[in-house]
């Protein structure tokens, strides 16, 4: 169950200006504001444009964290502070989207290519690691590499 104030809201606008310009003069996040960033945060992360992640907790603490960020250049002369963080906490969760469904991206193309990267490894006659980070982003940028040169040890410098 959401926690909700009297008027019906989970933030009230005003509070959380009092909270980011005592964030701004102190330096350090008080208590109460990291509860208004969480609740904002979650409840953005609950919208349809988010739901059907599975990292949607790594994404609301991922946004509280790059709130912080950029709350001190916030001036409440200009605008709503409601709808500044929300705004961050989208921005926040679209970057993060795309960063996981680059690195899935490359898990992929790895268990792809598992096989060719096995027989690189066996035709040596030694055990050695893959780098499968290396070996996901060259690949995938296209890059006419040899799988042999992204095993440990003989890996682009």
């Amino acid at each position: 169950m959401k926690i909700k104030n009297k008027a019906g809201q989970y933030v009230k606008n005003a509070d959380l200006v009092r909270e980011i310009l005592d964030f701004k003069e102190k330096g350090v996040a008080s208590e109460t504001l990291g509860r208004y960033l969480m609740m904002i945060a979650n409840g953005l992360s609950s919208k349809g444009n988010f739901n059907a992640y599975t990292w949607k907790a790594d994404m609301a603490s991922e946004a509280v964290l790059t709130c912080l960020k950029y709350m001190k250049s916030f001036d409440p002369e200009r605008g709503n502070a409601f709808a500044y963080i929300t705004q961050i906490c989208g921005h926040s969760f679209v970057a993060m989207i795309k960063k996981e469904k680059n690195h899935a991206h490359i898990k992929s193309h790895c268990y792809d290519s598992y096989d060719d990267m096995v027989l690189a490894q066996m035709e040596d006659g030694e055990t050695k690691a893959i780098c499968y980070q290396d070996y996901g982003e060259k690949r995938l940028k296209k890059v006419k590499a040899p799988v042999e040169q992204f095993i440990l040890g003989d890996k682009i410098g």
